[in-house]
């Protein structure tokens, strides 16, 4: 995705004309010049546990909600542009931006507006644009975001990705400026603190990843399309010795208990050299365990033997 305007992970460049500079009074007696929106992070990706995980993983076709934040431990906030280039692959869903089970749902934020840009034809690609304002109407309470020192999410918004993706690939749902969505008027991420908009001081964007599960061979524990005694030395190696990761987890498990330990380098080296059971499935044929998968050992790689995205 070519895109001039997008300032993915970096932090902003904070003019004079749009930043209010305030003093704080140390505990030192010296004052500190601080910007407004400086501590303001905006982030994207997925909510969980209070942290703000940037890559999402799907299966091609599936149709991924992206969460958008703010974290700010200092300020209120009355309202939020959020400006996002959306990699040409994915759909941006209009309509779909949802705040249940946000702040802004308990506080009754007065306006929220979803522009969704999927046209590849107007020279700019896709792009997406959110207005949010607390108090918007009379009687004028002021409501605003709290401060806070974890993010708080402002909603979540779908994006569908084609079955056709290339597998083992991500797509950027990038924070950019000066975008025009569906309307005329170039706009650029700002947060309304004071009654004054002001650049955040740091934007953190998010990847959708395809795919969520890939397909492996039970008991291929170094991804070289064969199960023989060289997975047996690779996985003692990572166990005892500090060896290379595993790349496929689920593969290095052919007893299916969801564990890696030794018992799964004896289970493969008495199938290999003794006539021992064969791996569970999938074996001998590539496969998925399951979506969800059933256990904490995932593989995300592309399997040796499993060239195709499932």
């Amino acid at each position: 995705m070519s895109r001039k305007k997008t300032e993915t992970g970096t932090r902003s460049r904070l003019t004079p004309l749009l930043l209010a500079v305030f003093a704080l009074l140390s505990p030192l007696g010296v004052f500190i010049p601080v910007a407004l929106g400086d501590e303001t992070s905006l982030f994207s990706g997925r909510l969980e546990a209070g942290n703000v995980i940037g890559e999402i993983r799907v299966q091609p076709g599936d149709t991924a909600a992206v969460d958008f934040c703010y974290m700010d431990p200092s300020d209120s906030i009355q309202g939020f542009t959020l400006t996002v280039c959306v990699s040409d692959e994915l759909l941006g869903v209009p309509g779909s931006w949802d705040i249940s089970g946000t702040y802004l749902e308990v506080v009754g934020a007065e306006y929220i507006q979803q522009q969704v840009d999927n046209d590849m034809t107007d020279g700019d690609g896709k792009e997406m644009i959110v207005g949010i304002l607390l108090d918007a109407l009379p009687p004028f309470e002021g409501q605003s975001m709290p401060p806070t020192q974890q993010p708080l999410s402002l909603g979540s918004c779908q994006f569908q990705i084609p079955p056709t993706v290339p597998c083992f690939s991500c797509f950027e749902v990038a924070f950019c400026d000066d975008i025009d969505a569906t309307g005329s008027v170039l706009l650029s991420n700002r947060v309304v603190i004071g009654f004054r908009s002001v650049a955040p001081g740091e934007m953190l964007s998010s990847s959708i990843c395809v795919p969520l599960q890939s397909l492996f061979v039970r008991g291929d524990v170094n991804n070289d399309a064969i199960v023989d005694v060289a997975d047996v030395i690779y996985l003692l190696q990572y166990l005892f010795n500090n060896g290379q990761s595993i790349p496929c987890p689920d593969a290095a498990d052919p007893d299916d208990d969801g564990l890696i330990n030794i018992s799964d380098a004896l289970y493969i080296a008495l199938y290999t050299l003794a006539g021992g059971m064969a791996p569970l499935s999938p074996f001998p044929d590539c496969g998925l365990e399951g979506i969800p998968d059933p256990d904490d050992l995932e593989c995300t790689v592309e399997a040796g033997a499993c060239s195709t995205c499932p």
